[in-house]
């Protein structure tokens, strides 16, 4: 999305709604200078090492029920309930690529004149502010045709191999935008205004 020169030119498509929701965050002096939305495809991919273990125990879990469910020991039978709520929990897992597909048709972003706003509408609206100043560690992920990603903020989530895990989640920034120089442009004089 193109960039925007104020609250009366926010813009998602035909998606009047959200433009109106945007507007009604705005404080006073508040400008939006850039709208856009994710692509379905990179919120699939963000979380794909967990989906891919998900898959992993889910085919356990089955592995396991179905052995147990062959088995001629009646005591055998006690753990089949076990084992198939387990591989119900990893299949849940598993759709986490399909979970956030789902999600990004939902999800929508505004850099203003002094923030990052996340919406998301589900069963209503949620809202997460992003202020230049909660700005861990900007990190820009290019891809083609004008295509990115940045995060903005991460998360502790323990060690592996002695090296800390420090992930973005997908509500910690833009994921697989259009318009991406607009929108790094944008988050650069964010973070500008702040140091000055």
């Amino acid at each position: 999305m193109a960039s925007q020169e104020g609250p009366q030119a926010v813009a998602f498509g035909e998606d009047g709604p959200v433009s109106d929701f945007l507007r009604s965050l705005l404080k006073p002096g508040e400008r939006v200078v850039w709208t856009g939305r994710p692509s379905s495809g990179a919120f699939a991919r963000h979380d794909w090492p967990m989906a891919s273990w998900g898959a992993l125990m889910a085919a356990l879990g089955v592995f396991f029920t179905l052995q147990l469910l062959a088995s001629e020991n009646p005591k055998d039978y006690l753990g089949v309930p076990v084992t198939a709520l387990f591989a119900c929990a990893a299949s849940v897992q598993a759709m986490l690529p399909l979970i956030n597909a789902v999600r990004a048709r939902g999800t929508f972003y505004a850099i203003t004149t002094t923030r990052v706003l996340i919406l998301r509408r589900w069963l209503g609206w949620s809202v997460v502010s992003i202020r230049p100043a909660n700005f861990a560690r900007v990190t820009r992920y290019d891809m083609d045709d004008d295509r990115g990603s940045v995060g903005l903020r991460f998360s502790q989530r323990g060690h592996l191999f002695g090296k800390v895990l420090e992930p973005a989640k997908l509500w910690d920034g833009l994921w697989g935008i259009g318009d991406f120089r607009a929108a790094m442009l944008a988050i650069h004089h964010l973070m500008t205004d702040v140091r000055g």
